[in-house]
C-alpha cells in the first residue's frame, strides 16, 4: 500500500497500477480517441525511466519536455519522477528566443519533443516522443529511487510581465499537498468510472495538476484534445461521454458563443433567448438545447486561470450544469481557493483549501502560506516565500487583488499592477469596465489599460471588434452604463485577428500595452474581400490541402447572397472527393466556430448551397437525398442487443452447418487479441462474407463486431424512377430487420455524409466495438492495389487501434441455399498491424496490402 503522506515516483506508480487496465489518458483528434490505460501508463513510465538511467541522467538533473497534451507527455513525467529527474515542460507554441533562454538557465541534458517540432536549434540531444513509445518496451525499471519531499519535481517557466523567463520550482511536497485535498474522490471513482476533458496545456500548472497529477492518483480518466475549437469540443463532449470539463475562461466563452449561434428551429438559440424574459423558460430552453448538443452525461465545469465573465457563468448555470470556479497561481501549485459545486453565488472563486492560509492585506492583495507554496524561483538566491508580512514570515505576495464577503467567499478583482489610478484618485479595476464592453454584441473582447495623458492616468480601452462594427458607438454605449470614474476616455481598435495570448489563452496585457504605447492610433483590421481571390484561381490550385483552405476562406469572406447564382458542383465540376469534403467541413467549422451539419451534403452540392450553409446556421439545404446516416434507432436499445446476442449465433451456426463451412486459420493467437481493433478483409465477393468471418471468430470477439457498410440504401428511402417494389421491400427489410437483428452497423458512404459516418464509427470504437470493413470494395481482390478506401486507416491511426488483416478464400460462390455437401470458406487472420501517431494512414495501408499478399499465398497453399 503506498504511503499517502509522502509523494514520490514510487508511491505515484503504485497508485497508478491500482487501477489496472481502466482508461487513463486519451487524445481525441479529428475523429478518433486514442486511449492509454493506467496499466500501460505505468509500463511506459518504467520504460522511460530505464532510458533515463541508461543515459546516466540522475536525480536533480533536468530534461526539457516540449509537446502538446498527449499520453506520451504524462509517461515522460512519471518516468522522470521514478528516477528523481526534474522535468522542465514548455508549451508547444513557445517562441524560439524564450526556449533558448530557458535552456541556458536550466541546463537540461536532453530534449523530448512532439512529432513536427524541430528542437535542433537548442544544440541538445533530441528525441521524438511518438517514435520513443512506438516500439514495445525492451527495458523497464523495477525499482524507483527514494526521493525526499523537498526534492524538485518540475520547473514551470513563465515570462511574467518581462521578457526574462522565471522558473517556478515545484517540489514533491507541493504536489502532494494538492493531491491529498482530492483523495476522497478515489472511493466513488473505484465504483464508477468518469471522464474529464482537459484543455489547459500540461506545461502550465493548471494542466499539470488537473490534467495529470490529481487524476492519476484518484483513477479519473482524462481526455485531451488536439484543438480547442468549439465545434471540436462540443463533438468530443457528446461522442465520448464526458462528465466534467476543465477549462479556462476564454475557451468557455467561445463555447458559450458557439451554443448561442446553434440553430434552434428557424432561429439560433441566442435569438430565442433575447426574446425570453421569463427565467424558468430561459432555463428550460438552455437545458433542452444543450442536452441535444452534448448529451446527458455532461454536468460539471471546472474553470480557472483567469476571471470568468459572470454572463458566461450564469449561462452555464441556467443549463443545469455545476460551474466550479477556482483561483490559484503557478507559485501555489495551481489551487488556492475553489467554489463548491452547489454554490449559487455567481462570480465567487470559493474559499481557501484547508492546507493553505490566505490573508488579504490592507490594499486588497492576497497573501498565501502553506505546503503548496513554491520554495521560490529556479536559480534565485532569494526565496519569494520568505518575504515578511506584518511581522510574520512565510507569506507569498501574490500580486492579485481579492475581496471576501461576510461568509468568507472570495472574489477576484484583478492584478494589483493593473489597477488604474485616475487623476481624481479613484481606483478603477479593468475587469469592471471590460465586463460592460464585452456585453456589446460588436465586441469580441476588450483590454482596459491605464494610459498617461498630460501627466494624468486615464482609462483606455483596446477593442477586438467584429468586422464592420462602429467602435465609437460601442464606447459611447458603454460609457452610458459606467460610473463617472470608470468611463473610457480614449480607445484604439486592435489591428490583428486576436490579442497575443499565453498558453492558458489569457491576454498578454503587457504586450497589448506596449503596442498601444508604440502606436498611438491602431487601425481596425478588415477581412480581405472575397473578390481578391477568385473561384477560378482556387479551382486551379495544384495543392489539394491549400485549395481546401482557400475555398473555406473564400466562403467565409463572401457576403450573403454573393454566390447565389453559382451552380458549379463541387464534385462533378471541381473533382472534390469525399475526404476533401471532410476536410472542407472541418475548415469551415474552425472559421465559423460552430457545428455544421454534414447530413445536408449530397453528391450534386453546389458552391451556392455550401456558402448558404456556412453563412446561415439555420439554412436548410434542399437535398434530393433522404437516406439515413446510421442504423435504426431501435437497434441501439438493450432489447436489440439481447436479440442480436441470441439470434446471431443461431443464424451463423445454421448457415455454416447447411450452406458453407468456415475454416479459420490464425497467424497469431486469437487469445491475445483484445477489443477494440479493426478487421480489414479482402477480397469482398458477397454480402455473406461478414457471416463467414463471424463464424470463424471466437464468440467473445464475434459479439463485439460492428459492420461498416458504404450502402446509402437509396433504393428504399429515395428510390429512382423504375425501382421495383420488390427491390424497395428487400432493401427496406435488410435495413430495418436483417442487419439490426444480426449486427450493429454504421454507414460510411463514398460521398455526402462520409464525415458523419466516420464520426459514428469512432464512437463505436470508443465503446469497445471492432469495425469489420472491406476497404477494397466488393469484387476487388489484388487486381487493383490502387483501390483502397482510406477512411478506416485514418480511424485506426487516430484511435491507435490495431488492424487485423483477413483473407477470404473460397467465398466466390457463397449463398443461402442448403447443400448436401456444403462448401468450405477459408478465413485467414493475419498478425495485427499496429497503428498510432508514429504511423501515417498511407504507411498503414501499404502494410495492409503487403499482408494481404502474404495471406493470399498462404491460403493458396
Amino acid at each position: 500500500m503506498p504511503d499517502r503522506g509522502r509523494l514520490s515516483g514510487r508511491t505515484l506508480l503504485a497508485r497508478i497500477e491500482r487501477f489496472g487496465e481502466r482508461p487513463a489518458l486519451g487524445l481525441r483528434q479529428e475523429f478518433g480517441l486514442r486511449w492509454w490505460s493506467f496499466g500501460r501508463l505505468a509500463r511506459e513510465a518504467r520504460r522511460f525511466a530505464a532510458l533515463l538511467r541508461g543515459w546516466n541522467i540522475g536525480p536533480g538533473e533536468r530534461v526539457l519536455l516540449w509537446a502538446p497534451n498527449c499520453p506520451e507527455w504524462v509517461a515522460c513525467l512519471v518516468g522522470a519522477m521514478i528516477e528523481g529527474v526534474v522535468v522542465v515542460p514548455l508549451d508547444e507554441r513557445s517562441p524560439r528566443e524564450f526556449m533558448l533562454q530557458v535552456a541556458m538557465q536550466a541546463s537540461p541534458r536532453r530534449v523530448f519533443h512532439a512529432q513536427g517540432l524541430d528542437a535542433g536549434f537548442l544544440g541538445l540531444p533530441c528525441h521524438c516522443l511518438e517514435d520513443l513509445f512506438a516500439e514495445p518496451a525492451r527495458d523497464s525499471v523495477t525499482d524507483a529511487r527514494e526521493i525526499e519531499p523537498d526534492h524538485v519535481a518540475a520547473i514551470l517557466y513563465t515570462s511574467g510581465t518581462t521578457a526574462e523567463p522565471r522558473g517556478v520550482v515545484l517540489t514533491y511536497a507541493n504536489l502532494q499537498a494538492q493531491i491529498e485535498s482530492f483523495q476522497f474522490w478515489q472511493w466513488p471513482l473505484k465504483l464508477i468510472s468518469a471522464r474529464m476533458l482537459v484543455v489547459a496545456p500540461l506545461s502550465h500548472v493548471q494542466g499539470l495538476i488537473l490534467g495529470a497529477m490529481i487524476p492519476m492518483s484518484i483513477g479519473l480518466s482524462i481526455v485531451f484534445v488536439h484543438s480547442v475549437e468549439p465545434a471540436h469540443l462540443l463533438r468530443t463532449i457528446r461522442d465520448n461521454g464526458i462528465l466534467a470539463f476543465s477549462t479556462v475562461p476564454r475557451v468557455l466563452h467561445e463555447l458559450t458563443a458557439a451554443l448561442e449561434r446553434h440553430p434552434r428551429g428557424r432561429r439560433t438559440l441566442g435569438q430565442r433567448l433575447e426574446n425570453e424574459s421569463r427565467g424558468w423558460m430561459r432555463r428550460h430552453l438552455l437545458f433542452t438545447a444543450l442536452n441535444r448538443v452534448v448529451g446527458w452525461r455532461f454536468w460539471i465545469i471546472f474553470v480557472g486561470g483567469a476571471a470568468l465573465a459572470r454572463s458566461d457563468e450564469q449561462f452555464w448555470r441556467d443549463t443545469g450544469r455545476f460551474v466550479i470556479q477556482g483561483y490559484g497561481l503557478t507559485e501555489t501549485t495551481a489551487i488556492v481557493a475553489v467554489n463548491g459545486p452547489f454554490s449559487r453565488r455567481t462570480g465567487s472563486v470559493g474559499k481557501p483549501l484547508k492546507h493553505l492560509t490566505l490573508e488579504i492585506a490592507a490594499d486588497g492583495e492576497a497573501l498565501v502560506k502553506g505546503a503548496a507554496v513554491s520554495p521560490g524561483y529556479f536559480g534565485s538566491v532569494h526565496r519569494q516565500s520568505a518575504e515578511p508580512h506584518n511581522g510574520v514570515n512565510g507569506f507569498l505576495h501574490t500580486g492579485d487583488l481579492l475581496r471576501a464577503d461576510s461568509r468568507g467567499r472570495l472574489y477576484f478583482l484583478g492584478r494589483k499592477k493593473d489597477v488604474i489610478v485616475t487623476s481624481e484618485g479613484f481606483n478603477v479595476f479593468p475587469s469592471d469596465v471590460e465586463t460592460v464592453l464585452n456585453r456589446h454584441p460588436g465586441v469580441r473582447e476588450s483590454v482596459v489599460l491605464g494610459r498617461e495623458e498630460d501627466g494624468c492616468e486615464e482609462v483606455h480601452a483596446v477593442l477586438l471588434m467584429e468586422s464592420g462594427t462602429d467602435a465609437a458607438g460601442t464606447v459611447h454605449a458603454a460609457n452610458r452604463k459606467l460610473p463617472e470614474p470608470q468611463r473610457i476616455r480614449s480607445w484604439t481598435v486592435w489591428p490583428e485577428v486576436d490579442f497575443p495570448r499565453s498558453g492558458l489563452l489569457k491576454v498578454r496585457r503587457e504586450l497589448v500595452a506596449a503596442a498601444v504605447r508604440e502606436a498611438r492610433t491602431l487601425r481596425q483590421h478588415s477581412t480581405p474581400p472575397a473578390g481578391q481571390v477568385t473561384l477560378a484561381a482556387i479551382e486551379t490550385e495544384a495543392d489539394g490541402g491549400r485549395r481546401i483552405e482557400l475555398l473555406a476562406d473564400y466562403l467565409c469572406a463572401a457576403p450573403p447572397g454573393a454566390l447565389a447564382d453559382n451552380s458549379a458542383q463541387l464534385r462533378a465540376d471541381w473533382g472534390l472527393s469525399s475526404l476533401d469534403f471532410v476536410r472542407l467541413l472541418g475548415a469551415l467549422e474552425r472559421r465559423k466556430q460552430r457545428l455544421l451539419d454534414g447530413r445536408a451534403l449530397h453528391a450534386d452540392l453546389t458552391v451556392a448551397e455550401l456558402h448558404a450553409m456556412a453563412a446561415n446556421p439555420c439554412a436548410n439545404i434542399q437535398t434530393p437525398v433522404r437516406v439515413p446516416l446510421r442504423q435504426p434507432a431501435w437497434a441501439k436499445t438493450v432489447l436489440a442487443r439481447a436479440v442480436r446476442f441470441a439470434v446471431r449465433p443461431v443464424v451463423t451456426g445454421l448457415w455454416t452447418a447447411f450452406c458453407h463451412r468456415c475454416a479459420p486459420v490464425w497467424r497469431g493467437s486469437p487469445h491475445s487479441l483484445r477489443p477494440p481493433f479493426i478487421l480489414a478483409a479482402a477480397p469482398h465477393m458477397h454480402w455473406l462474407d461478414a457471416f463467414a468471418i463471424t463464424a470463424a471468430l471466437p464468440a467473445r470477439l464475434a459479439n463485439r463486431l460492428l459492420v461498416v457498410t458504404n450502402r446509402d440504401f437509396s433504393e428504399f428511402f429515395d428510390p429512382p424512377r423504375g425501382t421495383s417494389r420488390k427491390e424497395r421491400f428487400t432493401v427496406g427489410a435488410g435495413y430495418h430487420f436483417l442487419l439490426p437483428f444480426t449486427y450493429p452497423f454504421t454507414i460510411v458512404p463514398h460521398f455526402g455524409s462520409t464525415r458523419e459516418g466516420l464520426l459514428e464509427t469512432a464512437k463505436w470504437i470508443d465503446k469497445g466495438y471492432c469495425p469489420m470493413v472491406f476497404p477494397k470494395g466488393i469484387h476487388y481482390g489484388l487486381v487493383d492495389p490502387a483501390r483502397h478506401d482510406p477512411g478506416m486507416a485514418l480511424l485506426a491511426s487516430e484511435c491507435g487501434v490495431p488492424v487485423v488483416p483477413v483473407w477470404l478464400s473460397g467465398n466466390s460462390d457463397l449463398g443461402c441455399r442448403p447443400r448436401l455437401q456444403p462448401g468450405c470458406v477459408s478465413v485467414v487472420f493475419g498478425q495485427p498491424i499496429s497503428a498510432g501517431p508514429s504511423k501515417s494512414p498511407a504507411n498503414l495501408i501499404a502494410e495492409l496490402e503487403a499482408s494481404w499478399l502474404e495471406l493470399a499465398s498462404t491460403a493458396a497453399v
